[in-house]
Order: structure tokens, then sequence, then C-alpha cells
């Protein structure tokens, strides 16, 4: 600070400012008070100063700027002119910049006051104000501090970005996405109105998505649990406006039926949505991925510059300052195209490419504020130490689940991809590796870095490196987006490996690199292999089958897509039709079996396999043809439960690992893996690959084999009770005349009886082990004439008239099955006795003339532990999302013919457990309709008596299987593994 030159300006007097004997002095004000002033707070008249800066169609008097940005405006009245007036003016200068500028100094050279924007309050406030004839006090120039050019540039710190501040940068990508989005959705709807070919080409985008329906709404997204309860806690403030409780699932609340007939109500909602970055309908979806794209090439470039090996354009103040300065859409495409065409010399895969499918960048207008800021905001960080998979990581945490979908992308987490790849065998330099789903990169960046590692043990040249390795790697993807993700991810590992003279640290770290970077022809980029195609027919634009099976590799690795296909319509109408998939075909064919068949077979001898798989592979028939290929054909070697890897997919998965040999005494290695701390953990058994060849469909029943260190296995059990009972053994069909679900008729019941008329029915609800719950809002009610007609279909009159055992149709996670015998009647004024009828949310077990006796037998051995264990391990192969309880699956439950002791044994256990209950229910100790009942908490000792009988039930049911001491509690720990681990 130049005090001797502050002093100077105090003491310059007004007659030398009012030249012209008015007040219209503006000019001189600014020439011989501002700018001087300015100077002697270190501010160069050259460098610094700009004067008329444009905003938009207006101009502000002066603009400070730091590293060529702008930092700090100025705007100059008169002097003796009532500073006042002119706040709504200031105020509408930043708030039209849109810039990270938020201070103004208004002054009319006596008067200056220093006031800053406050972006959430939206208002100015005034932080400093001084004179200038007291500015020979030493106290007055203190004040002058906070706008020198030493204190606002070291507001300019970069930010390096590592693994401990990644969220920070998360939390700002975020930030910009949203604004984007807004922007282009805005932009498209009105080019929508106003240009009919842009229309078109939009309206053949939309046609593409065959995943997608066309008049998609964020309503259909409303299932996902995980996404209401985003939509509930964005959308607070405005529920708590119209006074409504919440989003729900059921179209028929009044959130859902307000939304329909409330125009005000709906635009509320739909602006809000928008605001936090969510689509709303099929455009938002397209204006999200535009942003996602946009921000991605974006992000590639300042990354290449910080590494070294792009020049610097984006990083670059003048290049944003100039950006400011635009009024025209047009002049800031034509800014951002000319910064990609220069780029696209070097890496065409990213920035030849249009912006996706067909539609371009010049399409859409780009509004320049909301580009310049996330520009200007982006020079704030320095990613030239960023060793994290900064792109993979800003995939996983800002795509929403819908996104996630219209991409077709599930971002794998880095700790199963390095446990995947440690699981192939012998890797070196000479071997190829695939990826033909690659999607966002993981698997194929992650190898690299492994391969890295193993080749620098070997004293490779660490330059040497990457150029040799990167030609064994190759990836497919049917999504334009998912390949170039892929491609920056990969080009970004090499550090080292430069198409420019690497800058060096003193002059680019937290400024401008000075240097003049340049081009070195002998340092271009190989050729990344990162294929845009439909993977399972290898075509690229056009169908072209010849390349099929072309080319073998040592490894094939990733997470290919999991949906059933639709043969009737396109694509897969063609790709079947072709008879290259007939050996798997199904009625409800995933295109996982597709990519496992297609890909297995371009393994090379000895080559390996790798994919992450719906679990639902092991045991549902559909993945039954493509199992007994893999058992007939190839060596399975792993297979890892991930449980639920993808939050978003709603299923579970399995690392399925295959590989192209013999399997001739292979034993099939199965794994529970659970991660700690970023360390995967597993628990072991082991199957002969043979014994799935004896299962029922070829299924993979994992928990049938050893453990190390112990001697009882489920499939010992299992062979033990077929050897031992053999012909004798039975089902419960041999009990029953008749298995099925109850009536779907839950829209026409009522919670409150209306007619004494009324039935009772009873739905998955209303019932626990051995009775019915006794409750407010359990019981429901339906009308007579509903269930009793004249011409009554025979599963209406099983369901009204027979006593029956009813279950809970659906298993929940915990697989196991709730059930009650329910004979009582509850009208017997007919000609024949009225019992409890059931929703489709039941199913009901019927039993045969002169079996009923069997009943509470068979409820017995169903609520056993043994049943339990046999439906978790054997069964549903602990599948533990929701699962219907159906015939097919209760059928696979083996029964033994009781004797008559034995017969009694299990009846009377379930009798007195049934009083046990009754008993409770009449003390008052009731249940929820959604809880278990409190007598079912095994560390409740007031219910002893309950887990006392219990006990007694299961060692009854024990005995009659003939299990031994060692093999009960075999079992016992089998289910307490799974309570434990899922």
């Amino acid at each position: 600070m130049n005090i001797e030159k502050l002093e100077k300006i105090k003491k310059l007097d007004e007659s030398k400012v009012i030249t012209d004997g008015t007040h219209q002095c503006e000019e001189n004000v600014r020439l011989k008070i501002v700018v001087p002033l300015l100077e002697a707070l270190g501010w160069t008249l050259s460098e610094d100063i700009d004067a008329e800066f444009p905003i938009k169609r207006k101009k502000v008097d002066i603009c400070l700027k730091v590293n060529r940005l702008p930092k700090l405006l100025v705007e100059i009245k008169d002097i003796h002119q009532n500073l006042d007036a002119h706040l709504e003016q200031i105020e509408d200068y930043i708030v039209t910049l849109k810039s990270t500028v938020n201070k103004i100094l208004l002054t009319n050279g006596n008067e200056f006051r220093l006031y800053q924007y406050d972006v959430i309050e939206k208002q100015l406030e005034k932080v400093l104000i001084f004179q200038r004839s007291r500015l020979d006090q030493s106290a007055e120039r203190e004040k002058l501090q906070s706008i020198t050019k030493a204190e606002l540039s070291s507001e300019f710190k970069r930010i390096h970005v590592n693994a401990s501040n990644l969220g920070l940068v998360i939390q700002e990508y975020n930030r910009w996405k949203t604004n984007l989005f807004l922007s282009i959705s805005k932009n498209i709807r009105i080019n929508i109105r106003k240009n009919s070919e842009f229309k078109k080409k939009i309206d053949n985008w939309i046609s593409s998505k065959r995943d997608v329906a066309h008049d998609w709404t964020w309503k259909d997204s409303r299932e996902d649990e995980g996404l209401l309860s985003k939509y509930n806690k964005v959308l607070e403030p405005v529920l708590t406006k119209y006074n409504i409780t919440g989003v729900t699932k059921n179209t028929g609340s009044k959130f859902w039926k307000s939304y329909k007939k409330n125009t005000e109500f709906r635009a509320d909602i739909n602006q809000k949505l928008r605001k936090e970055g969510f689509a709303v309908d099929l455009i938002d979806k397209f204006a999200l991925q535009s942003a996602f794209i946009f921000l991605n090439r974006l992000f590639f470039i300042r990354l290449g510059e910080d590494y070294g090996f792009i020049p610097h354009r984006l990083y670059n103040p003048e290049y944003i300052a100039n950006l400011y300065k635009f009024t025209k859409p047009a002049s800031v495409y034509h800014q951002i195209a000319s910064c990609f065409s220069e780029i696209s010399v070097y890496f065409p895969r990213i920035y030849n490419d249009p912006l996706f499918d067909h539609i371009s960048y010049e399409d859409l207008e780009w509004e320049r504020d909301v580009v310049a800021h996330i520009l200007e905001e982006l020079m704030n960080y320095n990613f030239r130490q960023t060793e994290v998979d900064l792109l993979g990581e800003i995939y996983q945490k800002t795509l929403n689940k819908e996104l996630r979908k219209l991409l077709g992308q599930f971002y794998t987490r880095t700790s199963i991809v390095n446990y995947m790849l440690h699981l192939l065998e012998d890797p070196d330099e000479t071997k190829t590796i695939l990826d033909p789903s690659c999607g966002s990169g993981s698997f194929l960046r992650q190898y690299y870095v492994m391969m890295k590692e193993i080749m620098i043990k070997k004293d490779y040249e660490v330059d040497s490196i990457y150029s040799s390795l990167i030609k064994k790697i190759n990836g497919y993807d049917i999504d334009p987006f998912a390949v170039q993700l892929s491609t920056i991810k990969l080009i970004l590992l090499n550090k080292k490996f430069n198409i420019y003279k690497k800058p060096t640290d003193e002059n680019v770290e937290d400024g401008v690199e000075d240097e003049q970077c340049v081009e070195d022809e002998d340092r271009l980029f190989p050729e990344i292999s990162i294929t845009n195609r439909n993977s399972l027919t290898a075509e690229k634009n056009v169908t072209d089958l010849t390349q099929i099976g072309k080319n073998r590799f040592d490894y094939i690795v990733g997470n290919p897509p999991f949906f059933v296909v639709n043969s009737n319509e396109p694509p897969f109408d063609k790709i079947l039709g072709t008879g290259q998939y007939s050996k798997i075909l199904s009625d409800n064919l995933n295109v996982a079996s597709m990519f496992l068949y297609k890909y297995v077979k371009l393994l090379k001898k000895d080559g390996q396999l790798a994919f992450i798989f719906p679990r639902s592979f092991l045991h549902v028939d559909s993945y039954q043809a493509i199992r007994e290929y893999l058992l007939s054909k190839y060596r399975v070697q792993y297979i890892f439960d991930l449980g639920k890897a993808f939050e978003d997919v709603g299923l579970q998965q399995i690392i399925l690992v295959i590989k192209n040999t013999s399997a001739d005494g292979n034993k099939v290695e199965y794994g529970l893996l659970k991660e700690e701390n970023g360390q995967i953990e597993k628990e072991l058994t082991y199957i002969s690959q043979q014994a799935y060849f004896q299962t029922r469909g070829y299924r993979f029943e994992v928990f049938s084999g050893i453990k190390t260190g112990q001697a009882v296995s489920t499939a010992e059990i299992i062979k033990k009770i077929y050897k031992d009972y053999g012909n004798s053994l039975k089902n419960i069909g041999d009990f029953c005349m008749e298995i099925q679900r109850g009536i779907g008729l839950q829209k026409s019941a009522t919670s409150k009886r209306k007619s004494a008329e009324d039935l009772v029915i009873l739905g998955g609800r209303s019932i626990f082990n051995f009775g019915i719950k006794q409750g407010k809002g359990i019981k429901r009610f339906i009308k007579r004439e509903k269930m009793i007609k004249a011409n009554m279909s025979s599963k209406y009159s099983k369901n009204v008239f027979q006593p029956k055992i009813m279950l809970q149709n659906l298993v929940s996670s915990k697989i196991r099955i709730v059930g009650a015998y329910i004979e009582d009647i509850q009208d017997n004024s007919g000609k024949q006795p009225i019992y409890y009828p059931s929703f489709d949310t039941i199913t009901n077990i019927y039993f045969k003339p002169g079996q009923v006796k069997y009943a509470r037998f068979i409820l017995g051995i169903l609520l056993s532990e043994f049943s339990t264990f046999f439906l978790r391990d054997i069964v549903f192969i602990r599948q533990t999302l929701t699962l219907h309880l159906d015939e097919s699956y209760l059928m696979q439950i083996p029964i033994i013919e009781p004797t008559e002791d034995q017969l009694n044994q299990i009846t009377d256990a379930v009798l007195e457990l049934e009083g046990i209950v009754k008993n409770y229910q009449d003390q008052g100790i009731t249940t929820s309709a959604r809880s278990k009942p409190d007598w079912e908490n095994a560390n409740n000792p007031q219910f002893s008596a309950y887990h006392t009988k219990l006990d007694e039930l299961n060692e009854a049911v024990y005995e009659l299987y003939g299990l031994t001491k060692e093999e009960r509690q075999y079992i016992r720990d089998q289910l307490h593994e799974f309570e434990h681990y899922y």
C-alpha cells in the first residue's frame, strides 16, 4: 500500500475534478481519484484494471482481475451523487454476471462503499465504508487492506485434488451438473417449439430408447424406496406449503391426486425437482445426459492440462474472460468448439463424436454465464497429483438411479474389481484382456494399474509400460458415452506420455502456465481399443456377424447388463434370429446369459472369464440351459457371493469365474464375500463340479459343499435323507389336493365392516406362525356377494368353504415360512360353513379328503428349522430378495411318511403352540400387521413357554428325518451363518 499516493489523493481539491463547473464529472473521478487509489493499493493499470467491462448489454466502469479473472467490480458515480440511489444497479451487475465475482466497490470519489452479494439470502451486504477525506488516518487506511491486490490475490489458492477432498469436488460437480442441466432443459423445450429440424432429432433420440417408456415421467420411479425417500426430502418445503404429507407409491394418495389436478402444485413440484437435479420427464433425461457428457469432456481437458499432456486452454483466464463478453449463444458455442476441435486432433475418440447419438453441440444453445462460471471454478482445482479414479468416483456418486438405467451403467466398486482381477491366473504383459460391456472403464483401468505394478517388478522402463500395455487392453460398449468415459480414464493413467512439453511445477502450480507448450510429434498417444459396438453382434453401425469370434482373449472380465430380453422386438428379434444363441434359449432369457454364452467361447485355451452375474443364475429355471452348457464344456472355478453389490439394480449378484479347460476332478470354490474396511473377507466351501449334474435343473447348490475342517455338509445330509428313505419319500402334493394363491380382491375390501353380512378376509399381514393376528387394522372385510356367487369357480369355492394352511406368499430377506392352519368357521348359517377366505398374498394348501389329519403335521414341518434350512440353502440358495412362496418351491421340500407316534407328536406340538399363541393374544399381547410378534423374540424370558415348545417341535422333526446330533448342530450353524451374514 502506497501511503504517499493515498495522502496525495486525500489532498486533491474537488475543483480539479469538477472542471466544467458542474457535477457531471464521472470520467474525472475515475482518472483522478479511483485509478490512482487502486494503483496505490497495488493494482496495475495495464494488467489488472479492465475499463468498461461488458456485462451482457451493460458495462461496469472497472473490473479488477486476479490471474486475469474478474475479482472485484468498481462502479463510479459523479462526485456528490447519493450512492443509495444506485444500489439496485450494482446488484443487477453481480446477478447478471453470474460469475464467482461477488464484490463491488461503489464510489462517487469522496465516499467509497464495498458491498458483497449473499447468494443464499440474495441481497447486498455493506461490508466496508471509507472516506477520501480521512485517507491520512491509519485507521481509515487499515480498512483498505481488504481490497488491495495482495489481499484479493491471496484468496486464489488452488486446491490439490486427492482422496481426502474428493467429496468437495463431487459436491461442486453436482452443482455444475444441475445448473447446466437446467439451462439445457429450458433451451431444448424452446427449440422444440421453434425448430422443426431440432424436434425431429429429439424425436429420433426418444424413439431409439427402447429401454425407457417414451412417456416416462418421474412418477414412474416412485416404486424405488431410495428415490422415494430423496423425493420427499427435497420436496419437503413444497409439501409443507400445500399441507400434503408426502410422495407415495400409491397413485390414489392425496399427493398424486393433487399433482394430477392442481396445476400450480404440479408446477411447483416439477420446478423443485429440476432445481435439485432430478429429471421430471424424458426431455430432462436428455438434458442430464448432455450435461454429464459435456462436463466429462471439460474434466478431461482440465485433468490433461494439469497432467501436462494438453496445452492450457480452459485453464486460461483470458479464454474465460472472453466468454463473459459474449452476448450470443452462437459465440459461446464457437468458443467451446474451437477448444474441442483443437484437442480432437489428438483424441478423436472423445471429441470428434457428437454430443451423443446424432445430436451435436451446435444443436443446443449453451448459456454463456453457466459455462463460464463452471470453467472459472474449475480453475480452483489442481489435478496434478490426483491418483484416485476421479471420473469413476464422480460417475458413481452423481448419477441418480433413473439416469443410470437410461445410460445402462452401473459402477463397480474398486474393491470388487480388484478382487476379481486378482483371481486371474499368471497375468503378464503378453496377455490380452477384454471387457465387452466396459461401462465407465473400471475393470480396464484397474487391470492397467495391476499390470503396471507387475511390470515395474520385472524392471521394465516405466515410460515404456503404457505404450506396450495399452495395446493389450480392449473394451466394447453399445453406449458412446461409456466409450468416451472409458477412453478418458485410460488416457489419464499415462501422466508421463505427453503430446506436449510438460510444464514445470514452478510455472503452473498456483497460477497460469507462462511457458508456451511445444507439440512433440514423436510422443502422440497410441490408439486405445475401446469400441462403440453392440457386444452381442459385434456390429459397428451395421450388422457384421463375420467379426464374431475373430479375436480370442486371455481374460474376459466385466459386469454385463442384467435384464430379460423381448425376443419379438428389436434388437433381440434380429440377434436371436441368427440362431447363434439357440442352445441357451428359454422363456425368460436374460441378456446376461447371452453375454456369458458368447464371450466364454472367445477365450483362448486356459483363458479365464470373470463376470459379475445375477445370483438367480444359480437356481432359476431360465438359466438352466446356460448352466448345463458351462458345466459340460468348461471349468467353473469360483462362485463368490456379493449380496447386493449394486443398490440400483434391485437384485443380488455373484462373481462367476470360468476357465477354458477340462473340468475333470474340479472342485468349485464358493465363498461368501464381505467387505470390511475396504478388504474382502470370505468363508469358503468346496463341491465337486460333477455334483451339479445330479441336481434338479443343473442347479448350483453352492451351500451343499464341504467347509474346511468340517465333517458334515449339506450335500451329505440331503444324500443321506434320499438314500435312507428312497422311494418312501413324499412331498406336499401327496397330502393335498391343491396349492394355490388366494383371490386378488384387495381393491374390493375395506378396513371396517360395512354390513353384518360382510366376511373377514385375510392377507399375508393377517397371519403369523400358528395363528391369526389380532389388533387394529389387521383384518379386512369384503361383501359376501363378492365371494359367494351362484356359479362359483373351483378356486373361489375352495377359498371360502374349506379349512387350509395359510402361508405368507412373499418370502422376506430372512427366508422363512410364516403360516398357520386356519380351520375356524366364521359363518355356519348357510348350507356350507364359511371359513376365512384369503387374498393372493396368501398361499393356500388344501388337503385331500381323508388327509386333513396331516394338516398340522405338514405345518409343523414347514415351520421347523429343517424346512427353513432346506428352503434357504437348497431351494432358494439364499436368494434374499423378495420371492413368492409358490407351489413349485414348496413341492421340493421332502416329506417323510410318519408313523402314528410321529404324526401325533408333531401334531400335538403344533396344537400346543397354537394354544400358547392364543393365550398370549388373550392377554392383550398383540403385534402390528408389519412386525413379528413379541413372543418370537428368543431373548425375552416372558415367552419361554413358546420357545420351549418350538424347540420340542424342531427336535421331533429332526427325529423324523433321522438326523444325528452333529447334523442338527450343523443345520443350526448354517441358519446362524445366514442370519449373521445377511
